[in-house]
């Protein structure tokens, strides 16, 4: 094959002008693909993740939640998005006008970007290759897609452009500000996607091969390459580990799959994207004639792989050529177009086949740029206008008839359609209900901020059905019930539409197409159930109507934000969906039935009523806690089942350190469920919280003559609080009749040796602490309570094993390495003995005294005295005090 580059005469102002037009028109063309109803497809997953915080009040707040939202995701793209929506505002629309913009801006660059890597051609030829290119990348149907989308890469399309053309206009003589450019472009690229970094060698490999050598050139622009580079890798590493399934998207790309990518790249039907084919294109033809002009994509990707595999095999035969001939500098020219083409596309594959699945097409979609000045170059080599003519021609019919199966665009996720279908049926007058709650945010970016609609989402389908029945039964004050699956894991709505009939709830379905597909069910209202719960909640009975305020948007207190974000991703299981139900019932002015779902919440589950009451304890507001009680034991008549209900409710109260509120619950319990020994329980915990022992004892006296089996921690509390007001023997009968019961729980036998101990029966102590660390044998507590009893029997080599244990030793407590100290010297190891009383100097400053009396400088009389002053104050110490000294005397004449 040859192709001719010729030197050819100008073709005066005339022809300088026809291709003036036509790159105007190519732009302009661009520009409208582009724009054309730029804001009217939905806000996707994707989007949001670099959208989601551009309502942030300013840069710190959008940083870190941008940082939470999308941690894996490179910055500039978001932080552009932000910078641009203080100017242009938020809405999609002006958001995504700035990428498109930025789109249209590189359809110039191409143009520039072919006069400045085919220096080697008269400006003609030039020109006419660089039209070739901006109008490959103009009708090109994968970049008018991502032009159109809040993301990055119109921005990596513009750095690439950048980066590639300072290269060549520097490697070609260019001044220093060719340099600066490429590096600022290159950290543009950086900054805009990880994968980008596979251009990086592109670029060394052309500049090592025009230079040859290590020049002072090559060395500067590698080492300020590798300081970009190196802040990759910082804010890489910074990125928090995530989830494995992650990665489960990606698998090791096939040859096959490559080669089909290489050759195809803007062929909506063999592109790896799944927005393309539109399944609306061509169907404004009459009968099937739509159906026949979409069948034809056969052989226009036929054509467009032959053209791309022409375009590689010419430009590898021109290289080949050149460098026969020893015109290398052009032949470096072809080579920088192979490599940038296949490089990194290999790089990423080599990647994928030997570490770790990451390849995707669209994340070396810069390199279809190198395709599209081999197309230009090898157009405007062709002989006279008619032929270059005819290639612009079959450019416009190639890449125009793959742009037609991109049109009518093809709904990425029906948000916004499925929202307007809720408003278009049944306007304010509806509830929503999602499939799962990670899709809730990006959803509400696409509702109508005038008139949003309550949303709520639960994790299982069965929560929803569920749900969908309870809403049925409550009525119209409810709202029109909605249900909105989103189907991507799971297809099969049998289940579900099987759970609906069971409640006898007939529905219509919408059907919504797109890579994330929606099922949407509006759900027809059954009259005959439903009396029973709007009676139980009429306006001047609701029993959370305090709190019901503190929900609404305009509220700004603290505690409002608090509790919705504590149940954002609260499991169905603990009631985590029924919690969010009533929250968005309450924000939209419907307090009954949020009333009626939040008594369902607590009825049916503890951590739900728990979230409640804590959320009412910090309005703060007056809840009527024996009604929520009440509320609570619901209507069953089975008291194991009441007490079981409290016990949950009570039991997550009493991890709190807040014992008011745990005595005003337990006081509440007490009023409607007397009979429940755990009513009476956690009043005793509240007053054991706040060292009430005596006003502790009597009400854990009563829970454990209604039911000595509650629980071992109510035992612990219990035989506590009777240690503490002196009853020491009824104490340890509470402590052995509980061991008895639950001998798995180490913690009885350690308060059981902390009375024996304070009786000063120590021998027993022991046996208790024993029997304490046989579970736990790394407990440095119970090992130093055991340590305590041995020190005072003087069993001094029955403590030794003990006071070496490493849990002990790297203790910096002073109490620990104190009894360190006395079992070493009570045992007779004084070497021992003086590294811990060194230790516990260091630790204490009020010990250095005691070990250089008795270690560093060793004064026998300062000794003496000492011991004489712990005999005059019987100081526990006296006895191994005594023994330090003996052994000072002994070895100090």
């Amino acid at each position: 094959m040859q192709v001719h580059f010729q030197r050819t005469k100008r073709i005066g102002a005339t022809g300088d002008s026809a291709l003036f037009v036509l790159l105007v028109l190519i732009v302009l063309s661009g520009a409208l693909l582009r724009l054309h109803d730029i804001g009217g497809e939905s806000v996707d997953l994707e989007e949001y993740a670099c959208v989601g915080g551009v309502e942030a009040p300013n840069w710190n707040v959008f940083f870190e939640e941008q940082r939470s939202r999308y941690p894996y995701g490179a910055p500039l793209a978001p932080a552009l998005i932000y910078l641009w929506a203080r100017l242009a505002g938020t809405s999609i629309a002006a958001i995504r006008m700035l990428f498109a913009c930025i789109s249209i801006v590189n359809i110039l660059l191409c143009y520039r970007l072919a006069l400045a890597v085919f220096r080697f051609m008269e400006p003609l030829q030039r020109r006419r290759a660089g039209l070739v290119a901006a109008l490959c990348f103009a009708l090109s149907p994968l970049h008018v897609f991502h032009a159109q989308e809040a993301r990055m890469y119109a921005l990596v399309s513009l750095f690439t452009l950048l980066a590639m053309m300072s290269l060549a206009e520097g490697i070609h003589g260019g001044k220093r500000g060719w340099w600066i450019l490429n590096v600022f472009a290159n950290a543009g690229l950086l900054a805009s996607h990880y994968f980008t970094v596979f251009l990086l060698p592109v670029q060394g490999l052309v500049l090592l091969l025009q230079e040859r050598r290590l020049s002072r050139r090559l060395i500067c622009w590698s080492l300020v390459q590798g300081v970009l580079l190196a802040g990759l890798m910082l804010w890489v590493a910074r990125i928090p580990r995530q989830a494995e399934d992650l990665y489960s998207y990606y698998s090791a790309p096939s040859l096959t799959m490559v080669v089909q990518h290489l050759l195809a790249r803007d062929s909506t039907t063999l592109s790896a994207s799944a927005f393309f084919p539109s399944s609306r294109a061509w169907n404004w033809l009459p009968g099937t004639a739509g159906a026949s002009v979409r069948g034809a994509h056969r052989y226009v990707d036929a054509a467009l792989i032959a053209a791309s595999l022409c375009a590689f095999l010419a430009a590898a035969a021109c290289a080949a050529l050149q460098w026969r001939r020893g015109n290398l500098r052009l032949s470096f020219t072809w080579i920088l177009l192979l490599l940038w083409a296949l490089l990194p596309a290999v790089l990423m594959v080599a990647v994928s086949w030997l570490w770790r699945p990451i390849y995707g097409s669209r994340y070396v979609m810069y390199s279809s740029f190198a395709l599209y000045l081999m197309f230009g170059a090898f157009a405007s080599g062709l002989r006279g206008r008619a032929a270059y003519r005819a290639v612009l021609m079959g450019v416009v019919a190639l890449f125009g008839y793959q742009l037609s199966l991109a049109f009518p665009t093809e709904t990425r996720t029906a948000w916004r359609h499925a929202l307007e279908k809720i408003q278009a049926q049944s306007g304010g007058d509806s509830v929503l209900l999602l499939e799962d709650p990670f899709w809730l945010p990006v959803l509400r970016w696409n509702e109508d901020r005038q008139n949003p609609v309550p949303v709520a989402a639960a994790f299982q389908r069965s929560t929803l059905y569920e749900a969908a029945s309870f809403l049925n039964a409550f009525g119209e004050k409810a709202g029109q019930v909605w249900v909105l699956l989103v189907l991507t894991t799971d297809f099969d709505e049998t289940p579900f539409v099987r759970g609906l009939l069971e409640r006898s709830l007939s529905y219509d379905r919408y059907y919504y197409p797109g890579e994330r597909k929606l099922a949407l069910y509006r759900l027809h209202r059954n009259p005959v159930s439903g009396r029973g719960v709007q009676e139980s909640t009429a306006a001047e009975n609701l029993l959370f109507g305090p709190m019901l305020p503190f929900l609404k948007p305009e509220q700004t207190l603290e505690a409002g934000k608090a509790f919705l974000d504590s149940i954002r991703y609260l499991s169905d299981e603990s009631g985590g969906f029924w919690l969010r139900l009533g929250a968005a019932l309450a924000a939209h002015g419907r307090g009954e039935a949020a009333d009626a779902v939040f008594r369902r919440a607590t009825r049916e589950y503890g951590s739900a009523a728990y979230e409640l009451l804590t959320f009412a304890r910090e309005c703060p507001i007056d809840l009527d806690d024996a009604g929520v009680m009440k509320s609570i034991l619901g209507n069953t008549s089975n008291d194991t089942d009441k007490c079981a209900r409290l016990r949950t409710v009570l039991h997550y109260a009493a991890y709190e350190m807040d014992s008011a509120f745990l005595e005003s619950l337990g006081l509440a319990a007490v009023e409607v469920a007397p009979h429940c020994a755990e009513s009476y329980l956690f009043l005793g915990f509240a007053m054991h919280r706040r060292e009430a022992h005596a006003e502790a004892v009597p009400y854990f006296q009563k829970a454990f003559a209604l039911n000595p089996k509650v629980s071992p921690e109510s035992a612990e509390a219990y035989g506590t609080s009777l240690a503490d007001t002196g009853a020491s023997e009824a104490a340890i009968q509470v402590f052995k009749e509980a061991a008895e019961v639950w001998p798995e729980f180490n913690w009885l036998y350690m308060r059981l040796g902390i009375v024996y101990a304070d009786m000063g029966r120590h021998a027993e102590a022991v046996e208790a602490y024993r029997r304490a660390l046989a579970p736990l044998q790394d407990d440095f507590y119970i090992t130093y309570l055991l340590l305590q009893s041995l020190l005072a029997l003087q069993r001094y080599e029955e403590a030794l094993p003990f006071a070496r244990l490493q849990v002990l030793v790297g203790r910096r407590e002073i109490w620990v390495q104190l009894v360190r100290w006395r079992a070493f010297v009570g045992a007779g190891r004084h070497d021992e003995a003086e590294e811990a009383l060194k230790l516990l100097a260091a630790i204490a400053p009020d010990f250095e005294e005691l070990y250089d009396i008795l270690y560093r400088h060793s004064d026998r009389d300062k000794a003496n005295a000492l011991l004489e002053a712990a005999r005059k104050d019987n100081d526990p110490l006296v006895n191994e005090l005594a023994l330090a000294v003996a052994h000072l005397e002994g070895h100090k004449p």
